[in-house]
């Protein structure tokens, strides 16, 4: 689900140009809160926006990321194969086009 979240989020909302997060880095997305650093971080991106990451997609708003960020949701889907759900989530995953707004 989260990552239909930031497939969605990737696609259809612009980055702020002068949105900056407080370390200059794009925040990771993809690791546990359970740091307080961690947790301060994604809080401070929720409020204030800023380039994040997300595996191996270092800016979820650059160039080709929708396409980077729906394969590697693909591939953990299929990590996942066992779940019933995994099937349906892929198929949501793949509706999106990148080209398609």
């Amino acid at each position: 689900m989260g990552h239909i979240f930031i497939l969605a989020f990737a696609k259809f909302c612009p980055l702020e140009q002068d949105a900056e997060t407080t370390s200059g880095r794009p925040v990771r997305l993809d690791l546990p809160t359970r740091t307080f650093d961690q947790k301060t971080l994604v809080n401070a991106w929720i409020i204030h926006g800023g380039p994040a990451s997300i595996g191996a997609v270092l800016n979820i708003h650059g160039n080709g990321c929708v396409e980077a960020l729906k394969q590697e949701a693909l591939q953990l889907m299929r990590e996942m194969r066992v779940w019933k759900l995994a099937e349906k989530f892929c198929r949501i995953i793949e509706s999106f086009d990148a080209d398609a707004v």
